[in-house]
């Protein structure tokens, strides 16, 4: 007799799956710059955690940031970083952010680490 046997349960599996759009950029110190984490394939507002190239948590309203968080909107949502002239001068050349993004939906799922490079 075998140690094991096979049944025909089917189990239903979510996926959880939802896209991060996170690209590199060129910018000049002129003027205040925008970086964008975009998210596609939402159902509920997703959580959205900015780094600093250190690691640190970027605190809107701080240390010439600013951060603009949309709501989910047909499965859509933007999470806008603007970084200041003051602070950009203050970059090294080439500087990486990181988008930490949480999902509204699957609150048990882990976050999506996303990093891009800005170049000045």
């Amino acid at each position: 007799m075998p140690e094991w046997s096979k049944t025909d349960e089917a189990t239903a599996v979510a996926l959880n799956i939802y896209g991060v759009t996170f690209e590199d950029k060129s910018v000049s110190t002129v003027n205040d710059q925008t970086i964008t984490c975009a998210m596609t394939g939402l159902s509920l507002t997703a959580t959205v955690e900015w780094k600093n190239p250190d690691g640190s948590t970027i605190t809107s309203g701080s240390d010439d940031y600013t951060i603009t968080d949309e709501a989910a909107s047909g499965g859509a949502q933007n999470s806008i970083l603007t970084i200041g002239t003051s602070r950009l001068s203050a970059l090294s050349t080439t500087s990486t952010f990181t988008c930490v993004v949480t999902s509204g939906e699957y609150t048990d799922s882990d976050a999506s680490t996303n990093t891009m490079t800005l170049t000045k």
